[in-house]
């Protein structure tokens, strides 16, 4: 994925601050060479510990937080997918749409001892028209 687009799309870091439950970094200039940067001039001597040469060399950021509300919901569904992935057995298409797939976990508070049964269609990796 572009630089560009990453550092322009809200939405895109605001959803990765919410999966992922951490704080998302965006900085304000190109960064797309700073690691080999940083450690040439390491190598170069020119620092004297890569701390400083961060410090130095790597551009402000502004901090997308991650919304509690959402992060939980993210685990949820998390947890959702691996217990019903774990419950059929078999390994699931990574394309396979969640709404259908985990329909049974949408319904009900997430309970290990349940399970999860995925829809026939689902299976097939087709979503439901229902």
């Amino acid at each position: 994925m572009r630089e560009a687009f990453r550092k322009k799309n809200q939405v895109l870091n605001r959803v990765y601050a919410n999966v992922l439950n951490k704080p998302v970094l965006i900085p304000q200039s190109d960064v797309t060479s700073l690691g080999s940067a940083i450690f040439a001039a390491l190598a170069a001597g020119a620092f004297p510990r890569l701390e400083k040469a961060q410090e130095a060399l790597c551009p402000k950021y502004r901090v997308i937080e991650p919304d509690a509300k959402a992060a939980k919901v993210y685990e949820e569904l998390y947890g959702c997918i691996v217990s019903c992935i774990l419950d059929s057995g078999k390994t699931i298409a990574p394309l396979l749409p969640l709404a259908a797939f985990c329909r049974a976990c949408a319904t009900s508070p997430l309970q290990p001892e349940e399970t999860h049964e995925p829809e026939e269609s689902a299976r097939r990796g087709v979503a439901s028209q229902s």
